[in-house]
């Protein structure tokens, strides 16, 4: 199994989720960083529209490569809105595509 974090970005926050007020309590929990929280925040988006949209800078960095945007705004567009379980879906699904740099299956 993953770690829980290796999903998650390892620099700076995006701009969607930079300063809200679910971040600054779940990193106010011991053991819990940026990476934790990005990885939560982004799964949660599915359960709760008050954090959505969220988007990471791995699902950011595959979402630009591929075409489909710039922001968590644009995913959103894409998945039908920004309560939508579907947001949580694609956000994940190309946090891994970044991840496993697997960019040339999605574009042959």
């Amino acid at each position: 199994m993953d770690s829980p974090c290796a999903d998650s970005p390892t620099t700076s926050r995006p701009p969607s989720t930079a300063s809200s007020p679910a971040r600054a309590l779940l990193t106010a929990l011991p053991g819990v960083d940026d990476q934790v929280a990005d990885l939560f925040l982004r799964e949660v988006q599915a359960l709760s529209g008050e954090v959505a949209p969220v988007a990471d800078r791995r699902a950011l960095t595959a979402a630009r490569r591929l075409g489909l945007g710039r922001s968590a705004e644009d995913l959103a567009g894409l998945a039908g809105g920004r309560e939508s379980e579907r947001l949580a879906w694609l956000v994940g699904a190309l946090a891994r595509v970044d991840l496993e740099g697997r960019y040339a299956e999605l574009t042959e």
